[in-house]
């Protein structure tokens, strides 16, 4: 099964990361930070993936090697489920794949047909109600989906892996940010 749309959001200073994940998926689409704002820069990244589904990335991901097959596989048996392809929680160890009503993390993850246009729309009401979190997106989905009653799937092992530096966002967040089930490159 072939990739749904790829849509990267990268930032200019991570050029590296971002000429190391076209080397590997060249088909993607690439969302530039140009404001220093990362939830423009979501939304932006909501808006080119309109109704279309898509697979969402940042540009300090890391793929596991078989990244095509492992996600072609997953969208192939949950087309219509948003699939969070990078995790950091214990219970990835001891459940591994699962449904989940708790959406964390946007490092790597798939949005069904309509989804991203759908956060799109949720997204501004939300922001006014939580000026407290101007780059909280990964609440914007979680949120969209509880609106929604709907889980999401986290898929394990991961397919991602969050490459070791300082944060684009905050620079007191922990540069180590790592899968607990990331199988290697």
């Amino acid at each position: 099964m072939s990739l749904p749309r790829i849509i990267l959001r990268g930032v200019p200073e991570r050029g590296a990361g971002i000429h190391y994940l076209r080397e590997y998926l060249p088909e993607l689409e690439l969302c530039m930070d140009r404001t220093r704002n990362a939830m423009t820069t979501f939304l932006a990244a909501m808006a080119m993936a309109g109704p279309d589904a898509a697979l969402h990335m940042e540009d300090d991901a890391v793929l596991a090697a078989g990244f095509h097959e492992t996600v072609g596989a997953a969208v192939r048996d949950r087309p219509d489920a948003v699939i969070q392809f990078f995790s950091r929680r214990g219970a990835d160890l001891v459940l591994g794949s699962r449904w989940d009503s708790t959406f964390s993390c946007s490092v790597c993850f798939y949005a069904p047909p309509g989804y991203s246009a759908g956060i799109l729309a949720f997204a501004p009401g939300w922001m006014q109600q939580h000026p407290e979190h101007p780059t909280g997106f990964d609440l914007v989905v979680n949120d969209y989906l509880r609106l929604r009653r709907e889980r999401h799937w986290i898929h394990v092992p991961n397919a991602v892996d969050h490459r070791a530096g300082r944060s684009a966002i905050d620079g007191r967040r922990s540069s180590r940010r790592f899968s607990r089930t990331f199988p290697g490159q």
